[in-house]
């Protein structure tokens, strides 16, 4: 079994507040500065959302991993902690318990550290073989996902990768 850890941080002009109510707030519109993300909606089969989370889940359409299906399982606004697990049909079956969790640090007035750590289990033999492969595929999306949060938190605006993408998918 190989176990997939990623962790990504990028230091924000906004402060933790700002940077949270993006995340936290605006879960479900992930859609709209997220690279890796062509739409995002609200998931009504997500179930009752957990005390203090802005929804039960999200489905996010993403290019390569199909329609992906996100549900919040641990969120605290004091500590600017949310963590959610996803599944998707197109994520080869021998990743497992698939994480996010993103946490946001103040680092002063008007700056802040966004922090993301995916998390999975690749499974069985194929998982073995293939945990390095998939590693590296999380870790472009998630890098690229900080850099866009960077650039929408500070400017309002979606990054040039998010408009590109945007532009490519019509």
């Amino acid at each position: 079994m190989g176990q997939i850890e990623i962790h990504k941080q990028v230091e924000i002009n906004r402060s933790a507040d700002e940077v949270w109510k993006i995340l936290s707030d605006g879960f479900t519109n992930v859609g709209s500065w997220a690279s890796a993300v062509e739409v995002s909606r609200p998931n009504p089969n997500a179930g009752v959302a957990i005390a203090g989370a802005p929804a039960a889940g999200r489905v996010c359409s993403a290019p390569g991993f199909g329609d992906i299906n996100e549900r919040i399982t641990a969120h605290d606004s004091s500590a600017r902690t949310l963590t959610y697990e996803a599944t998707a049909s197109k994520i080869p079956g021998f990743v497992k318990d698939l994480r996010n969790r993103w946490t946001v640090k103040s680092t002063g007035e008007g700056r802040s550290v966004a922090t993301s750590v995916l998390t999975a289990n690749a499974t069985g033999v194929m998982g073995a073989l293939m945990a390095p492969m998939m590693t590296r595929k999380f870790a472009g999306t998630i890098e690229t996902t900080v850099q866009d949060l960077k650039t929408y938190a500070e400017t309002g605006s979606p990054s040039a990768s998010k408009t590109r993408a945007m532009a490519k998918a019509g």
